[in-house]
């Protein structure tokens, strides 16, 4: 992979991971991203947000800057209860805004405006070959789909093939979908909440108390807060499940086709629990155990985390001495080494400043422990890289490397001089996690107590276990969405209401897993797969969270072939991943092409991340 792709890619994965993961948002990246990667980091301009979209303005929620970012002014689009693009962003996309109620058992209440971006199918729908919608859900909660769609658009078509219209839209309380969600008054509110964050929980005897006491007063404190309440009320994944049925139904077409990752599992899981007669063909990439995520549980994630990061060892001993700097002839040895400096960074910290970032801080081992389960998401391709970095701390230095990666930014964010003329609100990088994920869930009736005794059981899996902390994230938070679904997802109860043998011309669901995924492992895509009758799990033998994280002829050929003509890989399928990419001589033209479209795919994918690792 050549240098420009590598900064490339490592830009996307790290600005993925601050939108909804890092507890040190590096805006040390800002540098390093062009104006339209830096749509993650707009800050919003002030005004509090709404219950009626149709207020209209932007200084209604809060938002301004962002709904006119890159050029182009969302806020000039009238929220309709049809579908009517508007040629956006160059030309290359259509974007409208689809009005739905913020609660459907009591319209009433208001309207929501769902942002919608369409890379258009250059096939008219009235002619042979078209398909209709293709949705798209890039993880979180709280990614961004309009985004997601303007990034991956050309290489998923690539793949998918001309007949599709690629759908990305922004789910309720996040990015360009109004009425828009924001907690903090201030960024340095925001920063200063982040802030008390940062210590994994094995860091001190104090860490996992300090943050469990945090979390209980963010919790009360937004629950007191009135704008904060009404807003989560109607931002649940049961009611984005409606919104999708109504984009659906907006586009004249009677089933969901339908992409999500991550997050978006459950999102998808969701709506063939709630619609079974309106899904169409569903791909599940990156399986989130649903039925944990709605009881709020949180503790079926790293089963296979360890392993990763021996993947990422085994390449520095591939690599060889000249083409990794923390080499050594074995695994073990390499992470004799990585414990050792770990160890050493938990008692020395080591200090760093960068005149050309602006950008100053510690580097601790809370920051190393993070930055490297970061990098677990999307590991191929980078050992090199990150052992460099690592190295660099070794000799007590901290490189330019670590730093774009996962340096100390809050300096700058609380830095930044305040706008003190008026008011403001800030929508931070993980609210909407919060927001979303905790108001999905079952309250937790729990102590400090039972949060240590769940963490302790995670770490007998993994050593990771220490930066996963959605389970405590979630246990101060007191507001819960109106409509909460309140189904399961166990096989007798899918095949009970959702399965094809009473919906026959209903589409088995394909779920492809990599079987180092750090954060959704192998055994939750078995258990899901399971509820859906006659659907497959294609497995992809690649570290990484979903399969875009490794590039695989073999799975983008099984994605192409059940999207564009409903045919499943062979059950027990298990693809191989292109580790070194280059032109395979005895690959016909239509495979060359989808080799190089599932390279680039795995370059520009921004890796979601399913949960707040506070």
């Amino acid at each position: 992979m050549d240098q420009r792709r590598v900064i490339r890619r490592k830009a996307w994965l790290f600005v993925a991971i601050v939108t909804t993961a890092c507890v040190v948002p590096a805006l040390v990246l800002w540098e390093f991203l062009s104006k339209f990667e830096r749509a993650f980091w707009i800050r919003l301009s002030p005004g509090e947000s709404t219950a009626n979209e149709s207020q209209g303005g932007a200084e209604a929620y809060g938002r301004g800057d962002l709904m006119t970012a890159d050029g182009f002014d969302w806020y000039k689009l009238k929220p309709s209860t049809s579908l009517k693009w508007t040629s956006c962003y160059d030309g290359a996309f259509d974007c409208t805004r689809l009005s739905v109620p913020l609660d459907y058992s009591d319209p009433a209440v208001g309207n929501a405006a769902v942002a919608i971006i369409r890379y258009p199918s250059p096939i008219p729908r009235d002619q042979e070959g078209y398909k209709g919608p293709l949705l798209l859900n890039p993880g979180g909660p709280g990614q961004e789909g309009v985004l997601f769609a303007r990034m991956v658009a050309k290489p998923f078509r690539a793949v998918l093939g001309d007949g599709f219209d690629l759908i990305g839209f922004d789910p309720r309380g996040v990015g360009l979908t109004t009425p828009a969600l924001n907690i903090f008054e201030s960024q340095g509110e925001a920063a200063l909440f982040e802030l008390q964050a940062h210590e994994v929980f094995n860091f001190s005897t104090s860490s996992l108390g300090t943050a469990y006491a945090n979390m209980q007063n963010f919790g009360q404190m937004m629950a007191e807060r009135e704008r904060v309440a009404n807003a989560t009320r109607y931002i649940g994944t049961p009611a984005v499940a409606r919104d999708m049925l109504r984009i659906v139904e907006a586009h004249g077409q009677e089933k969901l086709q339908y992409w999500g990752f991550s997050y978006g599992t459950v999102l998808g899981a969701t709506f063939s629990a709630m619609f079974p007669d309106k899904v169409g063909r569903v791909i599940l990439d990156g399986v989130v155990d649903a039925e944990d995520y709605y009881k709020g549980l949180w503790l079926d994630m790293v089963p296979d985390t360890d392993e990763g990061l021996r993947f990422l060892e085994q390449e520095c001993v591939d690599l060889g001495p000249s083409g990794c700097a923390f080499y050594e002839p074995t695994v073990d040895l390499v992470h004799a080494r990585l414990t050792a400096l770990l160890a050493k960074l938990r008692a020395y910290p080591i200090s760093f400043y960068d005149d050309d970032l602006g950008a100053f801080g510690l580097m601790d081992y809370s920051s190393v422990k993070r930055f490297l389960f970061q990098i677990l998401y999307g590991p191929i391709g980078l050992a090199s890289y990150i052992f460099q970095g690592l190295y660099e701390l070794e000799q007590g230095k901290v490189g330019r490397s670590i730093i774009q990666w996962g340096g100390a930014g809050l300096n700058r964010a609380i830095s930044t001089p305040c706008q003190c003329s008026k008011p403001e609100t800030y929508r931070s990088s993980f609210e909407a996690v919060i927001a979303i994920a905790c108001g999905d869930g079952e309250p937790f009736n729990g102590t400090v107590v039972d949060i240590e005794a769940d963490y302790r059981e995670m770490a007998k899996l993994s050593s990771f276990a220490e930066c996963l902390g959605m389970r405590l994230a979630c246990s101060g938070w007191k507001l819960r969405a109106k409509e909460r679904f309140t189904g399961n997802f166990s096989p007798l109860s899918l095949q009970q209401y959702t399965a094809c043998s009473h919906y026959p011309d209903q589409s088995p669901v394909l779920t492809p897993m990599n079987v180092l995924d750090p954060v959704t492992p192998l055994w939750n895509a078995r258990k899901m797969s399971r509820g859906f009758k006659d659907s497959v799990l294609l497995t992809q033998d690649s570290p990484g969270h979903c399969s875009l994280a490794g590039a695989s002829l073999c799975t983008t050929q099984a994605i192409r072939s059940y999207f564009k003509d409903g045919v499943l890989p062979k059950p027990g399928t298990v693809c191989d991943i292109i580790r070194t990419p280059a032109k395979d001589t005895s690959l016909n033209i239509e495979d060359q092409a989808l080799l190089d479209a599932a390279i680039e795919m795995q370059h520009n994918y921004p890796l979601p991340i399913p949960m707040y690792p506070f």
